[in-house]
């Protein structure tokens, strides 16, 4: 497919580019030109910076700590309150990188917060501000169910979370663009920040997403090639250079998506001049904020965004000398610093180029991911992954709109289905295909089979009431089902199987918001639940990642088997809840040779492993399950 470069914002072409001598990579995999030869250091200077206007005024957005950077930063932005507010963390960089974009989009100020609690002066700006919604990104690792509480006390909070960085970035992206979609995406990776920050403030201007991905990957993954499909992406910009996004994972999108380019320097600081290059021909007033650090780039990636303006990210000690030429070419006649003298010195402040090359800040480290650990009685890599599951690689698919099906023996193959596909007619098959929307089956219809399909939710408060599939006489094998908040429902005769859910959304307080379950069934006959991985979370939304509840009918003939469970209240409500026993007592139940995942919580769910098992009932077995540690979880308590 073409690899050319695509303006962000329209303005520059790739000629333009060139002209300005500011392309590094660009289009296919160029060799990158490193700034200081295309503008060399003895050119440049403060006295660079004249323009017709004079040489640029220089003043500073400070505050004591990044907080108070980030409120400062939202004072000037939203002087005048604002209905949205994003939170995220502080103190760690991945949950928050593609949050500045969608808060741009939503035209909402973003504060930091520590994740134990909401620091007093964060909880009077967000007074100050007095929005209807708060929107807080990260599970409660990253901003605590402490915090959440504080900031419900002053608006209704909607927590964007998922089980690491990457799906966190792709539930923002679809909480933010779901409704509208976004023409252009970035792509950056996940394990460090310069270049996402970079990318952040152009991103939200354009109306584009900041993606984040696993740079050293050989590929892009299903979710996220799902993501860009689900969002209508014509055009990406992958933000850096193959150290940053590997080679590998260019040539996977660049097979995907119309036109892809990548925007790389032989540095940060070069990657954010080419970034910001490559979206505005002039601009009165520019950004500036230091590149060893995330906080005080991302609040004013939002400030930044809106104006329209560049932000590049400078050294703490001087400016880069790419970024200063840019500032020329930009006629730029205000230059705006981000945090204190301890972020950006006086040297900085008096535009002090950087003469000499110096060693490039070593990166923040990023936090090592959680593996999933193999447990002893199922092999790892037995459970469904993107690769396993969803549209088979290589597979084209055609468009089509939801529809009722109405006549028996139907087979949709191969189809990018647009909206719900309810069955009115018999054994009806779905395969290789991609659903962005519900897929329904109830009685008197019967025989329905479903191989290979992705079932992808748009997120946001609707979907985290609703089930991705349901209800009776199905069959799921090999799906992919996320942004549902319930993955499936189950009321009678279904089989899942091979198949992972994930990525649900939820929405408000676990009192009065969503309850969200990844399988969630109230009770009837004939369920096989087997080698399927269901991730649920951290949120007390979650109920369990498989809540088998019998207040509508007894559980009867259903075995769960060598599955892998992750997150919720307890991970599993095993089908026998104390209060329901009597009159509807589970038979012919077993759960067998499962793994209680330690991804959420080092017990899998909040409170246990396992709950509401009714051990009288003929047939029911409880056996050889274990957490992911090799520990036995014993048979639970009917609870």
């Amino acid at each position: 497919m073409a690899s050319t470069f695509l303006a962000v914002r329209g303005l520059v072409s790739i000629v333009a580019s060139f002209a300005l001598g500011l392309v590094g990579i660009v289009g296919a995999e160029a060799a990158s030109v490193p700034l200081t030869a295309v503008v060399p250091a003895s050119v440049v200077s403060s006295a660079a910076l004249h323009t017709t206007a004079g040489v640029p005024e220089v003043t500073r957005i400070a505050g004591a700590d990044r907080y108070a950077v980030a409120n400062a930063i939202s004072r000037r932005a939203f002087p005048d309150g604002a209905n949205t507010v994003f939170i995220v963390t502080g103190t760690n960089y991945p949950d928050a990188l593609s949050a500045a974009p969608a808060a741009v989009v939503l035209e909402a100020p973003l504060l930091l917060t520590p994740a134990a609690a909401l620091p007093e002066s964060v909880q009077q700006e967000v007074l100050r501000l007095h929005p209807n919604r708060i929107v807080v990104v990260g599970g409660t690792a990253a901003v605590s169910a402490k915090v959440e509480s504080a900031l419900r006390d002053i608006a209704a909070v909607v927590r964007i979370g998922g089980l690491d960085r990457y799906s966190v970035s792709r539930a923002v992206a679809r909480f933010a663009f779901g409704a509208s979609g976004a023409a252009n995406a970035f792509i950056a990776t996940g394990r460090d920040f310069p270049d996402a920050l970079s990318a952040g403030s152009i991103a939200g201007s354009s109306r584009s997403p900041v993606i984040l991905v696993d740079g050293s990957a050989a590929a892009i993954d299903r979710s996220t090639t799902s993501l860009l499909d689900f969002l209508n992406v014509q055009s990406i910009q992958v933000a850096g250079g193959p150290a940053s996004v590997s080679k590998d994972m260019f040539a996977s999108l660049d097979e995907k998506v119309g036109t892809v380019a990548r925007v790389g320097g032989v540095d940060r600081f070069a990657t954010s001049v080419l970034i910001n290059s490559a979206g505005y021909l002039e601009s009165e007033i520019a950004y500036l904020a230091t590149g060893r650090e995330f906080p005080d780039a991302l609040a004013g990636s939002v400030l930044a965004g809106l104006k329209p303006a560049p932000l590049f990210i400078v050294r703490t000690s001087c400016v880069p000398n790419g970024v200063l030429s840019e500032l020329g070419q930009l006629g730029v006649i205000s230059v705006v610093l981000l945090g204190g003298d301890a972020a950006l010195t006086s040297s900085v402040a008096a535009l002090k180029p950087c003469d000499q090359a110096l060693p490039a800040p070593a990166p923040a480290p990023a936090p090592a991911p959680s593996p999933v650990p193999a447990a002893p009685n199922v092999p790892a890599e037995s459970w469904p992954t993107a690769a396993s599951t969803g549209v088979p690689a290589g597979t084209a698919l055609t468009a089509m709109n939801g529809l009722t099906v109405t006549v028996p023996g139907t087979v949709i193959d191969a189809k990018r289905v647009s909206g719900d596909i309810v069955i009115g007619a018999d054994n009806v098959t779905i395969k290789n295909s991609l659903v962005n929307g519900r897929i329904q089956i109830r009685p008197p219809y019967k025989n329905l089979t479903v191989q290979r399909v992705e079932i992808a939710g748009p997120g946001g408060e609707w979907a985290s009431k609703t089930e991705g599939i349901g209800y009776s006489n199905f069959s799921c094998d090999g799906c992919n089902i996320h942004g549902w908040g319930k993955g499936a429902m189950l009321d009678a005769n279904v089989t899942i199987k091979n198949s992972w859910i994930h990525d649900i959304p939820t929405f408000g307080s676990a009192a009065t918001g969503s309850h969200n379950e990844a399988i969630l069934s109230l009770g009837g006959p004939n369920f096989t639940i087997v080698n399927n991985r269901l991730d649920s979370g951290e949120s007390g939304n979650f109920t369990a990642s498989l809540a088998f509840l019998n207040q509508w009918n007894a559980f009867t003939n259903t075995l769960v088997q060598g599955n892998l469970f992750n997150g919720g209240g307890y991970c599993v409500y095993a089908g026998g809840e104390a209060a329901h026993n009597s009159a509807r007592p589970p038979k012919n139940v077993r759960f067998l040779d499962n793994t209680f995942g330690t991804d959420a919580n080092s017990k899998c769910g909040y409170y246990g492993a396992a709950v509401a098992w009714y051990s009288g009932g003929t047939g029911n077995t409880w056996s050889g399950n274990v957490l992911s540690t090799g520990a036995v979880v014993p048979t639970p308590s009917a609870g």
